[in-house]
């Protein structure tokens, strides 16, 4: 009787167990369903609501894998794909991207995009580039491209602002200082320089000239080389002050200066001589009375007398001066001469002091007794000789 007992219950449990078997949801019993996820709609889910009874016509359905694999599949969460290589996903072959229109991965791994990919992202925005043009940004638009390509010699030049540059001819600001520490070399025919500002040192034709950083610069003086390429400004051995053939008169019966020659300040060194030469005659007889020419030499205003002559024929005589410049700049020693028939004659050849920062002064200077008469020097001649 004891055992009948215990077999009845056993009959009795196992009898619910089988009915709660047949009627409890399938994920409490499908191991596949708690390991693998889904792959997709175009597979039949297991529910919770499945029952153990359609199990194996879903399981059946299912492992038609032909049906699946060749069919769209989508996929509306987020999946794993356990056979993946080396990331979440491998694809082995062209992979598509997309719907209608698909960005794919060729085999070599190699991206095409359906659309250009954005500014935004990175990219250019543009399908094509243009052939050897510059690419210009233009925003989060598409890339702009530098306008034309410009002529042979032309150079990319900014246009200010937020301008585009563009292709220029390239030119130098007249007006700005530069400063230039090459060697520039200008190949053409010919160079035209108006105002040069160089160093002490210019290299013209492959010769190296040195210019003098100070010096006596006047327009009676010349540049010079001393053959090392050394240069320096120097008076001309022998220049002439003034070579005038014109007839100066007067017939004044004071004395009357009728032509001056000036000798610039400063140009007159120590140890030059001034010569001077002058032909004079008396140019209109009347009452045929004295006559006198003299030449004055003097700082600020010709007031020594260096020589006078009186009462030279019509025929004219020549009168020399020579003025010597004495070792000390702050005086001079006159000498005159006539040549010719003269009544009377005289030199001065005392010191006459001047000042060498001022203008010097050479007159000539003549008067008559009577009015009806004139005196007239017909030529002139200065020269100024370097010792």
């Amino acid at each position: 009787m004891k055992y009948l007992g215990m077999i009845m219950i056993s009959i009795l449990t196992s009898s619910v167990l089988i009915l709660a078997a047949f009627n409890a949801p399938s994920e409490f019993l499908s191991i596949r369903q708690k390991l693998t996820p889904s792959y997709g709609t175009a597979f039949t889910d297991i529910t919770g609501s499945t029952v153990v009874a359609d199990y194996p016509t879903i399981q059946n359905t299912n492992n038609t894998l032909a049906a699946n694999k060749t069919a769209a599949n989508s996929f509306s969460a987020l999946n794993q794909f356990t056979n993946a290589s080396t990331s979440l996903f491998s694809c082995y072959g062209p992979c598509y991207f997309g719907g209608t229109a698909t960005s794919s991965f060729s085999t070599a791994g190699a991206l095409t995009l359906v659309t250009p990919l954005l500014v935004a992202s990175g990219g250019t925005s543009s399908t094509t580039l243009s052939s050897n043009q510059i690419l210009i940004g233009n925003g989060t638009s598409g890339v702009n491209t530098v306008a034309g390509w410009g002529s042979s010699g032309q150079s990319l030049v900014s246009n200010g602002g937020v301008l585009a540059p563009t292709w220029q001819s390239v030119s130098f600001d007249t007006t700005a200082n530069y400063s230039n520490t090459g060697i520039w070399s200008f190949a053409g025919s010919a160079t035209h320089i108006k105002n040069l500002n160089a160093s002490s040192t210019v290299i013209i034709g492959g010769q190296t000239y040195v210019w003098p950083t100070n010096g006596q610069i006047a327009s009676t003086t010349f540049l010079s080389t001393d053959g090392s390429g050394n240069l320096s400004f120097i008076y001309a051995p022998v220049s002439i002050l003034l070579s005038d053939g014109t007839t100066y008169a007067t017939s004044e019966t004071s004395s009357t200066t009728v032509k001056t020659v000036v000798i610039s300040a400063g140009s007159l060194g120590t140890n030059d001589v001034i010569k001077i030469r002058t032909h004079w005659r008396k140019t209109t007889v009347g009452a045929d009375q004295a006559t006198a020419a003299n030449i004055a030499f003097g700082d600020g205003s010709a007031t020594t007398t260096i020589t006078e002559t009186y009462d030279c024929p019509t025929t004219g005589c020549f009168q020399e001066a020579t003025i010597f410049a004495r070792n000390s700049a702050s005086s001079q020693r006159a000498y005159g001469i006539t040549y010719g028939s003269v009544t009377a004659h005289s030199a001065t050849s005392s010191a006459t002091t001047y000042n060498s920062a001022n203008k010097l002064y050479i007159s000539f200077q003549g008067k008559v007794v009577n009015a009806t008469d004139a005196v007239g020097f017909e030529g002139i001649l200065v020269e100024r000789v370097r010792q």
